[in-house]
């Protein structure tokens, strides 16, 4: 039974840090990204802004209009949806396969954002993947410390909460720097990281849906 236990656990603790790394990658790289594309429409075959050199000289900045603010306040508003989208089937479905889908919504959305398309359109993806990327976000916090017993909730949380920190350190690189070198690569990067996070919460050992909180490593 303790062997049964250690297995589950370590598997959650590898499945759910995977998790969290890839929530704070996600959400926080599509806030990033958001001005990335608006800023340098390379899908497109254009560059809207030249590139600064290493010295800084003749470097010339697009300056925001008010479409590009309008675009960004869409796509911030994606967060409510998400959230309320979340709240009505986490209880339906439950917390593993709702953060599933969200992340597997996401990668559509990535790759949606491949395709050349005005604008407008590139917002709506926008939209959807921020509000998915919320939603999976909120679940996994509502999921982390129902899974955990009450005598190593707090040291559970603090290292999903630091594995969540891991993961918003490194996605400025992707979001920003890697997109200087090709737009592929950080959409490509995204993609590929929703789709393996949306498996990590299918291997999560423990669905928490309709289960009273554990006091004890013993009880849970």
């Amino acid at each position: 039974m303790k062997d049964k236990i250690r297995s589950t656990s370590s598997q959650h603790n590898f499945a759910g840090l995977l998790h969290k790394f890839g929530c704070a990658l996600l959400y926080y790289g599509v806030v990033l990204l958001t001005t990335s594309i608006l800023v340098e429409n390379t899908r497109c075959g254009v560059l809207n802004v030249s590139m600064c050199n290493s010295s800084y000289e003749n470097c010339t900045c697009k300056t925001f209009d008010q479409s590009d603010y309008l675009y960004i306040t869409w796509t911030s508003t994606a967060e409510f949806p998400g959230i309320i989208l979340t709240l009505l089937i986490i209880e339906l479905i439950g917390r593993k396969i709702t953060m599933a889908v969200e992340f597997f919504g996401c990668v559509a959305g990535f790759l949606l954002l491949l395709w050349c398309v005005p604008p407008a359109v590139t917002t709506m993806f926008l939209f959807l993947i921020r509000g998915l990327a919320t939603g999976a976000f909120q679940a996994a916090y509502a999921y982390t410390p129902e899974v955990y017993p009450t005598n190593v909730r707090a040291i559970g949380m603090g290292v999903n909460v630091a594995a969540a920190r891991v993961g918003a350190i490194v996605t400025p690189y992707v979001a920003q720097v890697s997109y200087n070198v090709n737009f592929a690569i950080p959409i490509g990067l995204y993609a590929g990281i929703a789709l393996l996070v949306g498996f990590a919460a299918l291997a999560l050992p423990v669905e928490t849906k309709g289960k009273a909180l554990k006091d004890g490593v013993a009880n849970h």
